[in-house]
């Protein structure tokens, strides 16, 4: 099971975009044309089923609503993503509508060639496709991102578990933009407290020079004409 396409709609600079996903795909564009919103989307995606949303948004210091694309006046975002076996032929798809608002996908529907799984008024639905048959439960129950992300595993049927790994290992290097090295850099050197849930860097990595808190981030950092870790 692979990722072969993707279709994004009102996340920050991306409307009604849609992209095939060969086994190797380049990105190739000018600046400010929507390459690192691409691996955002991506790895936000991933997010959305890992169930940390707030990690991955404090991590761009970004606000929920801050995704929402300004040059339309929907809502919700929406992603879809279309799978194919290792023969290449279509093997299922996932559908969701992120509220930023509510912070979790609103409406949420996997097709797979076994089972279906769907959000239908607040109750999470669960269909074997030969047999139609379904079991339900009321969602009564607080989660960010997708409803994948807040289901017992030993629940979820093999297929869905593979395909929630799949979205798991879905990982993007954004984050390497210049903009955020900078800003990373700049909390690295100012860092004057121990802080213990630091998202910059981890509690073990912090040491006291004098009357402040340096990270012993691996990242190196150019100071006075020459690199320093």
């Amino acid at each position: 099971m692979r990722i072969c396409k993707v279709e994004i709609d009102n996340f920050k600079s991306l409307l009604d975009f849609e992209m095939e996903i060969p086994k190797f795909t380049c990105l190739i564009g000018l600046n400010g044309s929507g390459k690192s919103t691409v691996l955002q989307a991506m790895d936000f995606v991933s997010y959305l089923v890992r169930g940390n949303v707030k990690d991955w948004l404090s991590q761009r210091r970004w606000k929920p609503s801050e995704l929402k694309s300004k040059l339309s006046r929907k809502v919700n975002i929406e992603f879809s993503i279309a799978l194919e076996d290792d023969n290449q032929q279509p093997c299922g798809s996932w559908h969701v509508s992120y509220s930023p608002t509510k912070n979790r996908c609103v409406k949420e529907k996997l097709v797979l060639p076994d089972y279906a799984l769907e959000i239908v008024n607040d109750r999470v639905f669960l269909t074997k496709q030969q047999t139609e048959e379904a079991k339900s439960r009321e969602i009564s129950f607080d989660y960010q991102g997708s409803i994948l992300s807040a289901l017992r595993e030993e629940i979820l049927p093999p297929s869905v578990r593979n395909f929630k790994q799949l979205l798991k290992e879905v990982k993007s290097l954004d984050l390497l933009s210049p903009e955020h090295l900078r800003q990373r850099i700049n909390l690295l050197l100012n860092c004057e407290e121990f802080i213990p849930n630091c998202k910059v860097c981890s509690p073990d990595r912090c040491v006291q020079v004098g009357s402040k808190w340096k990270s012993l981030s691996p990242i190196r950092v150019r100071i006075r004409g020459s690199f320093q870790p």
